[in-house]
């Protein structure tokens, strides 16, 4: 079990020193990508390990009709999705509704990456020819790391590491197959809520992702 998000980081910041790609570059050189909110705390030890660049890719869970906790898919800001055709087509889940979730989901999730960076004073990174490292604080279906991969690929990336703290081994087998590789601290295969794993989970404010990240590669001056 974590204490919480930030010692989750550290660690799996350790062990990414000695697990990413032979063929990708130095450290310093990859771009941590956080998935908010609860990647971000995650994200911002790593990125602050490695001292390197540091973004968001928000990407939310298309879900069943009448049933939040089930995802039949997930969309990212620019137009990304991926979808479990096999839940959608056993929830009896109809066309149009998939359609007008992903015209609301990809308005949603630009909205809030963009409102995410200028608030924290980041800019809109350019992929194309870059290493990155998606972070999130615990995998279970796996659909959000999904869309989050293919989204970067679609950018323009040239490698893409996936890193969490907790997943699970149906999630990080399926990712193995779509990432150039996927780093984590446990990979279970009976994953119960992601939250069991960390003795604080709290839910994450925007004041709080919007401090972390504005905080990554800033200065620590001890008071005088």
């Amino acid at each position: 079990m974590f204490l919480n998000r930030q010692q989750a980081g550290l660690l799996l910041a350790k062990k990414l020193q000695s697990s990413l790609p032979e063929k990708g570059p130095d450290s310093s050189q990859y771009v941590v990508v956080a998935l908010p909110r609860g990647g971000v705390p995650v994200a911002a030890e790593i990125a602050e390990t490695f001292k390197c660049q540091i973004d968001v890719l928000v990407s939310k869970k298309i879900h069943a009709i009448g049933n939040e906790e089930l995802a039949i898919g997930a969309m990212s800001s620019d137009g990304t999705m991926a979808l479990n055709s096999r839940s959608a087509y056993f929830t009896g889940t109809p066309s149009s509704y998939i359609d007008a979730q992903v015209k609301y989901l990809t308005s949603e999730t630009k909205r809030r990456e963009d409102h995410l960076r200028r608030s924290a004073g980041l800019n809109a990174q350019n992929y194309i020819g870059k290493w990155t490292i998606v972070v999130d604080d615990g995998i279970a279906t796996g659909l959000t790391a999904l869309v989050a991969v293919k989204a970067l690929r679609q950018k323009g990336a040239a490698g893409v590491v996936l890193a969490c703290p907790v997943m699970s081994e149906q999630a990080s087998n399926e990712m193995s197959r779509v990432a150039d590789g996927v780093v984590s601290l446990l990979a279970l295969p009976n994953l119960a809520a992601v939250g069991f794993y960390y003795q604080d989970f709290h839910q994450l404010t925007d004041e709080e992702v919007v401090a972390l990240l504005r905080n990554v590669g800033a200065p620590h001056c001890s008071a005088q």
